[in-house]
């Protein structure tokens, strides 16, 4: 069968079909044309669905357009704060419903609430207090649905992360914030990746019930108890009005573990972490190589 598919066209510009092998091509697409089974199609963010300079491909962006064209519900799944996400609707024919904050918070199509999980006070200056104490070059970053919040603005870490997601946070004094009974939604701690598993371990012992993963390499996640993707993938299911085997969804994380077992078919990237591809039922090509978009060309046949 693979023997049969064109290659991507840059700026999907298709060449001229005059041979005779391009016609028997067309016809074997005509004759095995399928169904695509999903409904709703969830997918993470950075090295997923974004390539690793941090953009969404023409490829990836055009094949989820046509899903969208033909009913399909999209829905970005991400650790990012909203300001993080929003910018990349431009790629999209519409706006998309997402989740955010590993769950935490989720928002529909018209930018309403669907729901705002957060971290107590009490246990939000216990996590502070974790992270001044572990004596671990890092940043600590915290997060609600309108903010971005860290102490330093000038800190490499926080620099790291500004150069990534392309705008600042802002400089505050995160103590003051919590005594004014702002609860955030999320604390991701930013550090080198040598430090990553030591970072993971410190705030495990002293999580207090809340949910501790890795993001990245670089960065250690804290969000209030319970909390996980497939919270959010499962608030967006129950608002299309789907049930869990009508979703797919991709991930290369092990934040996203959850969120690929939830779902009726879950698909790890060729870049994922081993315990990622363990949890997925499937493993394609990585983020770099257009792996979301060729499965659902090559595999689903979704054109």
């Amino acid at each position: 069968k693979r023997l049969f598919f064109l290659p991507a066209f840059s700026d999907f510009e298709l060449c001229e079909r005059r041979s005779l092998e391009a016609f028997l091509i067309l016809i074997y697409e005509v004759m095995n044309k399928k169904t695509f089974p999903y409904k709703a199609i969830f997918s993470d963010m950075d090295l997923t669905l974004l390539r690793s300079n941090g953009k969404i491909s023409k490829l990836g962006a055009h094949v989820l357009n046509l899903a969208l064209r033909d009913g399909i519900k999209i829905c970005l799944v991400s650790a990012r704060h909203p300001q993080g996400i929003e910018p990349f609707f431009s790629y999209f024919d519409k706006r998309l419903p997402y989740v955010a904050y590993n769950g935490a918070l989720a928002v529909d199509e018209e930018g309403n609430i669907i729901h705002n999980y957060t971290i107590p006070i009490e246990q939000a200056h216990c996590m502070l207090q974790v992270a001044k104490e572990s004596g671990i070059p890092g940043a600590m970053m915290m997060y609600t649905p309108e903010h971005w919040f860290v102490e330093d603005i000038k800190n490499q870490y926080v620099q790291r992360e500004i150069e990534y997601m392309g705008h600042e946070p802002e400089a505050v004094n995160l103590e003051e914030v919590l005594n004014s009974g702002l609860e955030p939604n999320k604390f991701l701690f930013f550090s080198d990746p040598e430090y990553s598993k030591d970072v993971e371990n410190v705030f495990m012992s002293s999580s207090q019930g809340l949910h501790i993963c890795r993001s990245s390499l670089w960065s250690v996640d804290i969000m209030p108890s319970g909390i996980n993707k497939s919270v959010g993938v499962e608030a967006m299911l129950t608002h299309f009005g789907l049930s869990a085997e009508e979703a797919i969804a991709f991930g290369d994380s092990p934040n996203d573990i959850e969120m690929l077992k939830s779902v009726g078919l879950g698909v790890a990237m060729g870049n994922a972490s081993q315990d990622v591809k363990e949890a997925a039922a499937v493993t394609i090509s990585s983020n770099d190589e257009d792996g979301v978009g060729h499965f659902l060309i090559d595999y689903m046949d979704y054109h």
